[in-house]
């Protein structure tokens, strides 16, 4: 259910009392309803996203004709859209009792307790479609029964009794039954009756590099086949088994290739985790050089796959994220593979041996395809939302300054703070010009201490940039 569209067309409200009804349970559970109006799956209340609704506040917010939805700072909703996710879910998610839908979408919602969650959207590749969502955080709210769906105009209903709290689960876990879902649905949608046999012997070749146990491998296969109706699910199967017993898998993601658009592997590469976990150093494999490029940067590079054209990666600069623009990122591969490539033939006379290394590694479509590879890594991939998410938080050529304790911090990685300003930090620093003028317009230090301040967080600001306009005090009035 995607939270931000808006339905065109309004439809029988929901029963205004069981409204209200919905919003001091929710109230009494701990947790924050919203008033939706009718027709819209998005809150218009001004800073819904922060804002403390309480008892008193319930009849002048929820009136007639709206619906209610709940904000999920501390909840996390798995929002089944596509209907192969809705088919799938129950072969891989935890059983949970809060759970949702309507008529034509049941059990489309699964509500869950889940510690260090955050969102994530799981969408086909080609189309953007959206198959399912991992909702959770201040920002994402989901409509919840009894509200009437804008779309369809039926009414949202339990599909049991919710507890609150709701079942607890670890976002890995969470996270990987998302993924077998998401993988499952692509899967679906791509396997035809002429190319099914070669997918299965190639993904179960993938399946096992990244250490897939063999029943986790058979047990994806037969649900997807039954999911396709696929009437050679023996073929299927023998072909996964056959492969686990061979000391080399076949195939693998090289050959997949040759059977389902790029941008699909890279999905499923994430989806199901397909990552090797050992390489022979001797492998000169995308693959391989992927987890070369892991080792030794992947603490200090990210990828942004809604950015840019196709994607962007950020790299850390001992202070702050930075947007690549100039290809820092991909010079950085290119210099660390020459040094692998330097590695394996500094004892070799092969001649034939020193370039096929070369060939394979000093090659810039093989280092691109090594960062796409890259690029899916769950530890890389991250949403831009995930960037300067704490608004107190300004990049300075020498710190972090954090506006709401005011001082300067060291910058850390994990702050994911990229907005820097081209200055560093003086606490020494005087401007003359700029205190003559804080003197001409307000007398009081006191006063003038506090917009120096507000000079510096809106010189921050992302809504501000560097421009704003500072009022005039009217110190007679002590106001501005």
């Amino acid at each position: 259910m995607d939270a931000t569209h808006d339905s065109k067309h309004a439809n029988k409200p929901a029963d205004l009392q069981e409204i209200r009804t919905a919003a001091h349970f929710l109230i009494a559970k701990g947790h924050v309803p919203l008033p939706l109006p009718n027709g819209q799956k998005r809150p218009l209340l001004d800073g819904w996203e922060t804002k403390t609704i309480g008892i008193d506040d319930v009849d002048s917010l929820f009136v007639a004709g709206c619906n209610v939805g709940v904000r999920l700072d501390t909840l996390t909703d798995l929002d089944l859209d596509a209907p192969e996710a809705r088919a799938l879910a129950q072969y891989f998610v935890k059983p949970s009792a809060s759970r949702w839908g309507r008529d034509t979408a049941r059990q489309s919602h699964h509500l869950y307790a889940v510690q260090d969650s955050r969102y994530e959207a799981f969408k086909e590749p080609i189309t953007q479609e959206m198959l399912l969502e991992i909702r959770h955080g201040s920002g994402h709210q989901s409509m919840v029964p009894p509200s009437v769906h804008p779309d369809t105009g039926e009414t949202l209903r339990w599909e049991g009794n919710p507890t609150f709290p709701p079942e607890p689960w670890t976002f890995h876990e969470l996270r990987r039954a998302a993924g077998r879902i998401a993988a499952g649905v692509l899967l679906s949608r791509h396997l035809k009756p002429g190319n099914r046999q070669f997918i299965w012997l190639y993904l179960s070749g993938a399946l096992k590099r990244a250490e897939w146990k063999l029943e986790d491998a058979l047990h994806f296969v037969k649900i997807i086949c039954g999911l396709t109706r696929d009437e050679k699910t023996k073929n299927r199967v023998q072909a996964v088994e056959h492969t686990y017993e061979r000391d080399e898998a076949n195939g693998g993601l090289k050959k997949l290739e040759e059977y389902l658009p790029k941008p699909v592997i890279r999905k499923l590469v994430d989806w199901l985790d397909l990552r090797r976990t050992t390489f022979d150093p001797l492998d000169l494999t995308d693959d391989a050089n992927a987890n070369s490029l892991f080792v030794e940067h992947g603490e200090d590079s990210r990828y942004l796959p809604n950015e840019g054209r196709g994607g962007l990666w950020v790299y850390w600069n001992d202070v702050s994220w930075q947007r690549d623009q100039m290809g820092f990122v991909i010079d950085t591969a290119a210099k660390s593979l020459k040094r692998k490539a330097d590695q394996l033939t500094s004892e070799s006379r092969d001649a034939r041996f020193i370039e096929r290394v070369r060939r394979e590694l000093l090659n810039v479509p093989g280092i691109k395809s090594s960062l796409e590879r890259l690029s899916v890594y769950p530890e890389i991939a991250t949403p831009s939302s995930a960037f300067d998410a704490n608004p107190w938080l300004l990049g300075l050529q020498n710190g972090i300054y954090n506006l709401k304790l005011d001082r300067l911090e060291e910058g850390m990685r994990e702050h994911l703070v990229s907005r820097q300003l081209p200055a560093a930090y003086e606490p020494a620093a005087q401007c003359p010009r700029w205190l003559a003028c804080l003197e001409r317009a307000q007398p009081q230090q006191d006063v003038r201490d506090f917009l120096q301040r507000l000079a510096g967080a809106l010189r921050g600001s992302p809504f501000f940039g560097p421009k704003f306009r500072l009022l005039k005090v009217d110190h007679r009035l002590n106001k501005f």
